[in-house]
């Protein structure tokens, strides 16, 4: 874990396990045959991807301040996921069906929000592949420390692009709010 983020017991994560993961639908019934969704397929290495992002979020945030939603379709695949690890977290919220990622990041934060009054809450999509863990842990750590100082905004860490990509969008940045070790931060113009 990084030293000063974690250790101040105010950084969650909540990782969105949910969607029926459409776009990729075709690979992964063809590595998988049981109708599991993108999240809970290998689709690189020897982890699903759900696994990849807890992994990669307990670089910052401890299991049992990582909070998973999920819905109840779902919950063969995340029960054979995490198995007996379920007892140190993280923990898991289902949802009776999937409504979308505003009910997804919302159910868990309020959840989160009764524990912790006081918490800052990174979410993270369980269906990203990221090439560089730490580097990644690294950007949130340090956008954690500038969302400790505005705590009141909505903070979006978001990736430079390599190439033009129509079906994903884009966030148009605006001027410099504020600096982190890794960058600006920039007001959003639009998306």
């Amino acid at each position: 874990m990084t030293p000063g983020i974690s250790s101040s017991g105010r950084l969650w994560s909540v990782v969105l396990a949910g969607g029926e993961g459409l776009r990729l639908r075709p690979l992964v019934e063809r590595i998988h045959t049981d109708g599991r969704p993108k999240q809970y397929a290998v689709l690189v290495g020897s982890r699903s991807l759900l696994r990849q992002t807890l992994d990669r979020t307990a670089l910052t945030v401890p299991p049992e301040r990582t909070v998973v939603v999920t819905t109840k379709s779902h919950k063969p695949f995340f029960d054979a996921e995490l198995g007996a690890s379920r007892a140190r977290g993280p923990v898991l919220v289902v949802q009776p069906r999937d409504r979308g990622t505003a009910a997804g990041v919302l159910l868990p934060v309020h959840w989160i929000a009764r524990q912790d009054p006081r918490a800052l809450v990174a979410v993270f999509p369980s269906d990203h592949f990221i090439g560089d863990d730490w580097a990644f842990a690294k950007h949130v750590a340090d956008l954690a420390v500038v969302a400790a100082r505005h705590p009141d905004w909505i903070h979006l860490l978001g990736a430079e692009p390599d190439a033009p990509e129509t079906g994903y969008g884009w966030i148009d940045p605006g001027d410099e709010l504020d600096r982190a070790p890794a960058g600006g931060l920039r007001r959003v113009l639009s998306f």
